[in-house]
């Protein structure tokens, strides 16, 4: 895999990052751009992050006004998401509903400092034998309902809250490993922990539960929208409070299992890399992909804010299993294609015969999005961006089991 060097912007940023987890020692060149590292922050999300010491960096007043605006208005709106994550624990346990937050305070927790973390929404998960009671509440309680269609979750809102309900696995994109991954979930509420963090309390899954959570959402997104540098933040911290034997005992046997071992491996080495996280024995020494990890997490933005087409690539990435590999490109694709429409419409799984219609379909949706002007498509640069980011999701070999 080629090496990309990245820019002095991108250098000085993730070494911000590194000297706020890790106490990493600052090495900035005076030349640096920060106007460019300030934006770059804002499109991973990790202001909060990467300039919690910014009153003694060596920046303009302009910028550090700037910062404290940021700053405040994030800081403003984690505020508001911890209060929701006690909202929603009063609500759910008044109502005796079994329920567990996903990612938000349950990340904020392994932070040096949990305001480190930025919130704009609440994610919590309830059984689907709990669905119905919890929908229930929550309307009679003042939510609405976005009305937006989502495998996995509902979308709600009542005034300021934002809520994620998830009744289902985060996204993903092997059918054939969705029943392993089920049985995973299965039992996160029944193993979830009550926690105190001195503000109020929260349901919290397990040291295993949440990791499995991390790594699903992360290559969810990073197969589609795209993952912002906070998500490898997220996966960096939480790991270090393991010790090598800790985290082998809890995780190796069932991640390798499901084909994530090696994504957990490649995570960590981001953070050992380039945050001066400790380096522990599990996680190998693949630094080049690790790398281009960290490249492509640049490339997209969280939730591709840089890259507006990666949505797009996505769609056409394949599954990268060894036995693809040999085929050509145009098969790979048509193959990719083919599995995006049987997670789109499951009864093609079935009926494979309706994969024809989800060509029609698709295809023409784009066609017409890009004619009326609602959708700008670069295809010759998206095309090479998907083969680049194949390479990169084959060599992290997602969803593929390990002995």
């Amino acid at each position: 895999m080629a090496t990309v060097n990245m820019t002095n912007e991108q250098k000085t940023l993730l070494n911000l990052i590194g000297n706020n987890l890790f106490s990493m020692p600052l090495n900035i060149d005076e030349n640096v751009d920060w106007n460019s590292v300030i934006s770059e922050s804002e499109v991973q999300t990790v202001e909060l992050i990467a300039f919690n010491k910014y009153k003694s960096l060596p920046i303009s007043e302009e910028n550090k006004k700037h910062l404290k605006d940021q700053i405040k208005k994030n800081n403003i709106s984690t505020v508001n998401c911890f209060e929701g994550h006690r909202y929603i624990h009063n609500l759910m346990s008044k109502n005796d509903i079994p329920y567990c937050i996903i990612k938000g305070v349950a990340s904020a927790r392994y932070y040096p400092e949990p305001m480190l973390r930025s919130m704009g929404d609440i994610d919590f998960y309830v059984s689907p034998d709990n669905l119905s009671k919890a929908k229930e509440i929550l309307k009679a309680d003042g939510f609405e309902f976005i009305d937006k269609a989502h495998p996995h979750h509902l979308e709600l809102k009542k005034d300021t809250k934002y809520l994620e309900l998830h009744f289902a696995p985060i996204d993903i994109f092997n059918n054939k490993m969705q029943s392993l991954l089920y049985e995973y979930w299965s039992d996160i509420c029944e193993t979830a922990k009550l926690y105190n963090d001195g503000f109020a309390e929260y349901v919290l899954p397990s040291a295993f539960h949440h990791g499995f959570i991390l790594l699903t959402h992360f290559q969810s997104h990073l197969i589609s929208s795209g993952v912002g540098l906070r998500h490898l933040c997220d996966w960096a911290v939480f790991v270090n409070s393991f010790s090598n034997e800790e985290f082998i005992s809890i995780f190796q046997s069932k991640l390798k299992k499901a084909g994530l071992w090696r994504l957990a491996q490649v995570l960590s080495l981001v953070s050992v890399k380039y945050f001066g996280a400790p380096h522990q024995e599990w996680m190998g020494n693949d630094f080049a992909t690790a790398q281009a990890l960290l490249l492509d997490v640049f490339h997209g933005g969280n939730f591709g804010r840089k890259e507006r087409n990666r949505t797009f690539q996505g769609f056409f990435i394949s599954n990268n299993k060894k036995s693809s590999q040999n085929k050509s490109p145009f098969i790979r694709k048509f193959a990719s294609v083919t599995n995006i429409i049987k997670r789109r419409w499951p009864i093609a799984e079935k009926y494979p015969i309706l994969c024809v219609f989800g060509f029609v379909f698709f295809s023409v949706r784009v066609i017409v999005n890009v004619v009326l002007g609602r959708r700008k498509v670069d295809f010759i640069g998206n095309y090479k961006q998907i083969d680049k980011r194949t390479e990169l999701y084959t060599n992290l070999r997602l969803f593929e089991p390990e002995e």
